[in-house]
């Protein structure tokens, strides 16, 4: 995407505004010893403007967090995650580990969560490991996989997604579509400058649920 149009998608601040008026954002992220991906995320999303973040990790590390990002507002993960409908979108993966724990969580939030839910990290690692745990999604589901998750999310080599991005890419739509997945737009950043240009001339804002947005990193 262009400045400009990134520019387009922040909303000003107006005066009598506070940190309610823009967005609650949830993310489950960082483990012991991945806490740096989840500051990482946390001012991420202060940066592209949430008015409030919420951080599920472990509760032995929140000490840590606020040290680093005072507002960041703190929940222990293994706490039932009730309410999904006040967060505006849900962040789910960096450094978050692989334990029963994160999947139980994951699969709380396919069940439960109508939003924008953007996976990464070892929560694309989770959904390739254990692909049943979308079946019952209310989502809208965006994927930010780098090539060596993409290869585990379609079963194939690393090699093989190398070999021909753009084939793999629309294999991992057809897939996803084919779980259940409503595919309505797509930006791939790998593929050519012309299937770039094309993908942006289709762009338009996503209002409907069960949707897919994949995006390569």
């Amino acid at each position: 995407m262009t400045n400009q149009e990134v520019i387009k998608k922040i909303k000003n601040r107006e005066k009598s505004s506070s940190k309610y008026t823009y967005g609650k954002t949830l993310l489950v992220c960082g483990k012991p010893g991945m806490m740096g991906a989840a500051i990482l995320a946390s001012r991420a999303c202060f940066r592209i403007g949430a008015g409030l973040v919420v951080l599920s990790c472990d509760q032995t590390q929140h000490i840590l967090i606020h040290e680093a990002i005072p507002e960041v507002m703190c929940i222990d993960r293994n706490i039932d995650l009730e309410g999904l409908d006040k967060y505006a979108a849900i962040g789910f993966g960096c450094g978050a580990g692989k334990d029963e724990s994160t999947l139980n969580a994951l699969q709380y939030i396919f069940n439960n969560y109508k939003g924008s839910l953007v996976l990464d990290a070892d929560g694309l690692t989770l959904l390739a490991e254990n692909p049943g745990i979308s079946e019952n999604h209310k989502c809208k589901l965006i994927l930010t996989p780098h090539v060596g998750e993409a290869a585990r999310l379609l079963n194939i080599s690393r090699e093989k997604v190398e070999e021909d991005r753009e084939k793999a890419f629309q294999d991992e739509l057809a897939k996803f579509n084919n779980q259940g997945f409503n595919v309505d737009d797509v930006l791939n950043k790998n593929l050519n400058t012309e299937a770039k240009i094309k993908s942006l001339q289709r762009q338009k804002v996503l209002s409907t649920l069960n949707e897919i947005d994949i995006c390569w990193m």
